[in-house]
């Protein structure tokens, strides 16, 4: 009865026989609103594809701490108000309208999408609309009478959806759930997903030995022949669209570029840590110089892809709990430059990673970035397989050409094509060709087209 008397307060209707707020009624309130809030977010991300769905301890910890400080404003706000003996119903209406709310959010985010809204206003205005249960709900049950008197709830109620939505832009995960490709990546020895907190004492002393076992693997360059190897690299380990995007990518290289055994990878994950070595300046210069030694520096070629939010000059790559600091474009070229290779094709992934161009373009150097300096890319939510970006490139272009040059032209047009249907500001993905880059990646095109 308790939900029901919620959904009327939702529509501005006080419920006749009011709502009951004992500490059972509060416990079930709350109760019922994590218990919809995970079976959405489950049918979320099972939209993207199949996945294993693991709980996230991120994501609990952070809910948890939101659904405490929503609590206690609305304890804070009935005692201001004179309203103390009605806590705990405005608790039971504050929970069960918003349970109603994240239903409307899914509904809006799905309708809006199938629709043919752009990415962004799908995103705000779900959860905007999906927030105003809850928010009528207090305000109704705040108010005395005349709705002037209603002020002060709303304020407290906007505040709170306002926080709701800013949410994962902050912390960058808000789910209670999260997921990855098959699960390989997230089970450790015995299976069981890791859901501790890195220790810094642990992951950093095993570092260098993690990228040396990689470098140890890589196969023997055949002289006579231009080869290829690869670094991929997945920053921001909150989210996993990051890290299938680079599995993505090796997985291409091997099939496509006789680059089974010449890829390096970096980017651990937040549920495993330990899995694999970090994606900082030092892992990335100790595994270019590992490539270095493996491959014929003038002869061969290296491809290093790199995926991740981004800020100008700068790849998000801070872990919790490990690392602050971000891969800045300076670090990069530096630890390119340090390496000696000399055939290079750049590929950074991210937001504003059109500013990496004027540190990485040179002689024997490609680079290729998913959008102009001072421009968003698009796509990285992991209810998307790929960034869209990620898709164009990787899935689409590379599926056409083995020509990097020619696929970095064609993802281009892709990303245009989909950006101007959805009404988005182009990202303007970058192309810089450097002095002699063309003529080996044309023998490294050839060589490939004719094993395939």
């Amino acid at each position: 009865m308790n939900a029901l008397a919620a959904l009327q307060l939702c529509v501005w209707r006080r419920p006749a026989q009011g709502i009951t707020g004992r500490p059972g009624d509060v416990l079930a309130a709350i109760a019922l609103y994590f218990a919809i809030t995970v079976l959405i977010q489950y049918g979320f991300f099972a939209a993207a594809g199949s996945y294993t769905v693991a709980l996230d301890i991120y994501g609990v910890q952070l809910n948890l701490g939101i659904s405490a400080a929503w609590v206690l404003t609305l304890v804070l706000a009935a005692l201001l108000f004179g309203k103390g003996a009605q806590a705990g119903p405005l608790l039971v209406a504050a929970f069960a309208a918003s349970a109603a709310g994240n239903v409307l959010i899914m509904m809006l985010f799905f309708g809006l999408g199938a629709a043919g809204a752009s990415e962004a206003w799908t995103y705000w205005l779900s959860v905007s609309a999906g927030n105003l249960p809850g928010l009528i709900a207090v305000t109704c049950l705040l108010a005395e009478g005349a709705l002037r008197r209603a002020f002060p709830g709303f304020c407290v109620a906007a505040l709170a959806a306002a926080q709701a939505m800013a949410t994962p832009y902050i912390f960058e995960t808000g789910y209670f759930l999260t997921y990855g490709a098959g699960g390989e990546d997230y089970a450790g020895e015995d299976g069981v997903p890791d859901w501790s907190f890195p220790d810094p004492e642990v992951i950093y002393p095993i570092q260098a030995g993690m990228v040396a076992k990689q470098a140890e693997a890589l196969r023997a360059e055949e002289p006579g022949q231009v080869d290829l190897y690869a670094i991929v690299g997945a920053g921001t380990p909150y989210q996993e669209v990051f890290q299938r995007e680079v599995a993505a990518m090796s997985a291409l290289l091997a099939r496509s570029y006789d680059a089974k055994g010449r890829v390096m990878r970096l980017g651990a994950q937040k549920l495993l840590p330990a899995g694999r070595p970090l994606l900082n300046r030092t892992n990335l210069s100790q595994a270019l110089q590992a490539l270095a030694s493996r491959m014929n520096p003038a002869e061969d070629v290296a491809l290093i892809f790199l995926t991740s939010h981004g800020m100008p000059d700068t790849i998000s790559t801070s872990f919790y709990g490990l690392s602050e600091g971000d891969l800045t474009s300076r670090e990069v070229a530096a630890a390119l430059d340090a390496s000696g290779i000399q055939n290079a094709v750049l590929v950074i992934s991210a937001c504003y990673s059109g500013s990496f161009v004027d540190e990485l373009e040179g002689p024997g150097r490609l680079v290729l970035t998913a959008s102009a300096a001072d421009r968003n890319s698009f796509g990285c939510r992991d209810s998307q397989e790929f960034t869209d970006w990620g898709r164009a490139f990787i899935v689409e272009a590379l599926a056409e050409t083995r020509d990097f040059r020619a696929a970095g032209e064609h993802a281009r047009k892709l990303v245009a094509a989909r950006e101007a249907e959805q009404g988005l500001t182009p990202s303007l993905p970058q192309i810089s060709e450097g002095e002699g880059i063309g003529a080996v990646l044309d023998r490294l095109t050839q060589r490939v087209l004719a094993l395939n």
